[in-house]
């Protein structure tokens, strides 16, 4: 695997990626608002720690009756991904935005 250079160039991709999706689940909340709609978050490591509940809470939400309980068997081939690479990038990003903040 090809090595990854973190300097200003990616940590300014990196804060340009950021504020896009930060602008972007704005707009989202907003249109929600706008319809009176509550959504439902569900938070990606919280399904990889506990998918049984998740998916009730997503059952919930949407009015879907509950299995039994035994009857409830998730497998999936979600994985946590934290790459050393990736957990640099991030500590070196959000070092960077607490000198400038």
């Amino acid at each position: 695997m090809e090595s990854i250079k973190i300097d200003d160039n990616l940590l300014n991709d990196v804060e340009q990626k950021v504020i896009f999706i930060e602008q972007q689940e704005e707009r989202l909340k907003k249109i929600l608002a706008h319809h009176q709609i509550q959504p439902l978050i569900v938070v990606y490591e919280d399904l990889l720690d506990n998918a049984p509940a998740q998916i009730n809470r997503i059952l919930d939400f949407l009015a879907i009756p509950q299995p039994e309980q035994y009857l409830m068997q998730v497998t999936s081939g979600i994985k946590r991904m934290p790459s050393t690479i990736s957990q640099k990038i991030i500590r070196q990003y959000q070092e960077r935005k607490s000198m400038v903040h």
